[in-house]
C-alpha cells in the first residue's frame, strides 16, 4: 500500500469527521437557531413600582403606617387599600425584586385601629440572587407563545386578529417550587406574554434564560 494512498485515505477520514461534527454544531437547538423563523410584534413591559392602584389619599395614609412603624415600602407595589368599620388597615402588596415582580407572592399588611403593625397575610420572599437578565428575546418569546395560540382549539381561529394587536412581554419572577412544601423556592426569570388588546386571556409563562413554556392559559384550560 503506497504512501499516497494511506495519505488520501486518511483525508478523507478528516474530511468525514469534520462534517459528522459540522452537522452535529448546526443541528444544536439554540434560542436563535431553533424557533426564528418571523417577527412577531412583542412590546416589553416594564415593570413599575409605583403605586398607581391606589388613590394619593389612600397612598398618604399607607405611608404614615409604614413610616410610624419602622418599616420599608422598597421592593412593595400597592395594590388595593383596606380599612373597616372599627379602624383596622389593610395593605395589599406585590413583592418585587430588582424592579421585577414576584409572581404568586402577594403580601397583606395588617395595622390595628391604633396604627400599630399587627400581622403579615402571606410571606416575604428575601434572598433571591438571579440574574434579572433575560437571554431569551421579547420576539422569540412571542413565537413560542404564538405557536401555543396555534394549538389552542378555543382560541386558534382568532389568531390573526391577536397577531395584528401584536403582543406584550413583561418580565417576572417565578417560583418553579411554589406550593410545594418543605423545599427551597426556585426562582426563575419569565416573560409573561399576553395579547396587547388589554385581555386577561390567552396568557403564556416562558422562561426568559432558555426558551422554554411554562404554562399556556386561556382562560378554560390551564396547560403545563
Amino acid at each position: 500500500m503506497s504512501p499516497n494512498y494511506l495519505y488520501k485515505s486518511a483525508l478523507v477520514v478528516v474530511f468525514l469527521i469534520s462534517m459528522i461534527v459540522s452537522c452535529k454544531k448546526e443541528s444544536a437547538p439554540t434560542e436563535n437557531s431553533n424557533i426564528v423563523e418571523d417577527t412577531i410584534q412583542t412590546n416589553r413591559i416594564y415593570n413599575s413600582m409605583a403605586p398607581i392602584y391606589v388613590r394619593d389619599s389612600e397612598f398618604a395614609i399607607v405611608q404614615k403606617l409604614f413610616q410610624k412603624n419602622n418599616l420599608s415600602l422598597f421592593d412593595f407595589q400597592i395594590w388595593l387599600y383596606q380599612s373597616d368599620t372599627i379602624g383596622n388597615h389593610y395593605v395589599f402588596c406585590n413583592q418585587f425584586y430588582h424592579g421585577i415582580q414576584i409572581m404568586a407572592y402577594r403580601v397583606i399588611f395588617w395595622f390595628n385601629n391604633q396604627d400599630i403593625y399587627d400581622n403579615l397575610v402571606g410571606e416575604l420572599v428575601g434572598n433571591i440572587t438571579i440574574d434579572t437578565i433575560p437571554s431569551v428575546t421579547t420576539n422569540n418569546a412571542g413565537i413560542l407563545f404564538r405557536q401555543a395560540i396555534a394549538s389552542d382549539s378555543f382560541n386558534k381561529n382568532n389568531l390573526s386578529s391577536f397577531r395584528s394587536y401584536g403582543f406584550n412581554a413583561e418580565l417576572e419572577l417565578y417560583d418553579l417550587n411554589y406550593g410545594k412544601e418543605f423545599v427551597p423556592k426556585k426562582f426563575i426569570l419569565v416573560w409573561i406574554i399576553t395579547v396587547a388588546n388589554g385581555a386577561k386571556y390567552p396568557v403564556g409563562c416562558i422562561r426568559a434564560d432558555s426558551l422554554h413554556l411554562i404554562y399556556y392559559d386561556n382562560g378554560r384550560e390551564y396547560n403545563r
